[in-house]
């Protein structure tokens, strides 16, 4: 949808509080082999946890978002 296509999400280490990454939706990044923990920029926020990114292969987030 193309009013989604500017929402971003904050990636972080598995239990970490820092920001790794800012990603934009629709939007590839790499990242090192492991577990991640997302933050939807959403009102209210939707959190993802424990993303398991494995090597060589393309991992893809699916997130309903509602509308008012």
């Amino acid at each position: 949808m193309a009013k989604y296509k500017n929402r971003q999400c904050i990636v972080r280490k598995s239990g970490s509080t820092s920001t790794l990454n800012v990603q934009s939706f629709n939007q590839s990044e790499k990242y090192i082999v492991g577990k991640y923990d997302l933050e939807i920029l959403t009102l209210p926020r939707i959190y993802i946890k424990d993303v398991t990114i494995a090597q060589s292969t393309l991992k893809t987030i699916t997130v309903k978002l509602r509308e008012h």
